[in-house]
């Protein structure tokens, strides 16, 4: 597990990250974290042998519902690896920042139709807390 720090880091993690976020190319997802960087984001890859095995993307800020809190924008193995542990030491490693970090909670989000991705998290004792809704904007732009 190590912090991602540089792009080429981040170029690294794009084979992984691409399964969960397809819509960027290699070039987007360095220019979106380096844009989200500056808003306090974070992210550490998981690699075996040299290989990025494993993304997370995440932040810590303050919520009034919910006081100093971890949310984790984005959590992805590479899915020819899943059922190997990654994504659990990911999660794990995940929850031990946060606590020693000072936060209260920890969350993320979780699209709909990610039904093997809701099972691994209830697997690991999160549970669903609230709804989470949305508009677009700008109608036929990314959201």
């Amino acid at each position: 597990m190590r912090p991602l720090l540089s792009d080429a880091d981040i170029s690294l993690a794009y084979p992984v990250v691409r399964q969960l976020r397809p819509h960027l190319d290699r070039g987007d997802l360095i220019a979106a974290v380096e844009r989200q960087r500056r808003e306090g984001f974070r992210c550490v890859g998981l690699f075996v042998e040299g290989v990025c095995l494993g993304f997370a993307g995440y932040r810590i800020h303050h919520m009034l519902a919910h006081g100093r809190t971890l949310y984790v924008d984005d959590l992805v193995t590479e899915q020819n690896e899943h059922g190997n542990g990654y994504g659990t030491r990911l999660l794990e490693w995940l929850v031990e920042l946060g606590r020693k970090d000072g936060c209260d909670q920890l969350h993320l989000d979780s699209g709909c139709h990610r039904t093997e991705a809701h099972a691994f998290y209830f697997r690991r004792g999160l549970r669903i807390s609230s709804f989470h809704f949305n508009i677009a904007l700008h109608p036929g732009e990314h959201g």
